[in-house]
């Protein structure tokens, strides 16, 4: 079935005009269809696709995602959100598909082209692999082992984790996936928050990194939701790599 999408399914976040080429396959009732197309208006949480097939709304797509001659891909799982139709220049029906992204899909371990996206992202203020809200902090954080030579600072937190920014490079172990533990020190207490990196990104300014918090316990969500509402003041964080 075709449908119109809402506002709210066209402008899932900000988006980037990028291009990229986009291989895909999907099990429908008709059997299993692909196609190839070039996507547009990507952002970390989907995309928009075009293709010769009319999909249904909650289809699952298995997605190649490359900029086209390069050896370099990523690999992805999609969900149909919408579909509509429209006339190609010679006049067939041809069907826009948005497509959201599995919410993990920039937080695996990746080549170049990941590494590409997620710096644009960074540098364009989203965060990939997040969709909590976020609150802008600037707390100095210290960090042990591969972290420790570089000065780090959080600059943002929200209920699922938060952004760190590098003085320089970050080590090649400090990647996606890693195990993380946290120490946030805020008013006269202080949690030891358990967690993962969700992503890592270059930009001029120095290296960026997502912590993803895993497994918060009831009083660990009220501590971090008590920092972002302001009722604590966040004094230091101390960050370590568990791997």
């Amino acid at each position: 079935m075709t449908t119109t999408p809402k506002a709210s399914e066209r402008r899932d976040g900000p988006r980037i005009d990028l291009r990229l080429r986009v291989r895909w396959s999907a099990q429908t009732s008709a059997g299993l269809v692909s196609g190839e197309a070039e996507a547009s208006d990507v952002s970390p949480k989907g995309l928009r696709l075009e293709s010769e097939h009319n999909l249904d709304n909650g289809t699952d797509l298995d997605l190649r995602v490359d900029v086209g001659g390069d050896t370099d891909e990523l690999v992805a799982r999609g969900k149909v959100m919408w579909c509509r139709t429209h006339k190609s220049p010679t006049g067939r029906d041809v069907f826009d598909v948005g497509v959201a992204f599995e919410s993990d899909w920039l937080a695996r371990d990746r080549g170049p082209l990941g590494q590409a996206l997620a710096r644009i992202f960074a540098m364009n203020s989203y965060e990939p692999a997040r969709t909590f809200e976020r609150t802008r902090v600037e707390v100095s954080a210290s960090g042990a082992g591969p972290l420790e030579s570089g000065a780090l600072t959080m600059v943002d937190l929200s209920a699922g984790g938060m952004q760190l920014r590098a003085a320089g490079q970050l080590a090649d172990v400090v990647r996606a996936g890693v195990a993380v533990e946290t120490t946030m020190q805020a008013g006269t207490g202080s949690r030891t928050l358990p967690g993962r990196i969700a992503w890592v990104a270059s930009s001029p300014q120095g290296d960026r990194f997502g912590v993803e918090f895993v497994g918060l316990g009831k009083d660990d969500t009220a501590f971090v939701d008590a920092v972002r509402a302001g009722q604590l003041e966040p004094a230091a964080v101390g960050i370590v790599l568990k791997a």
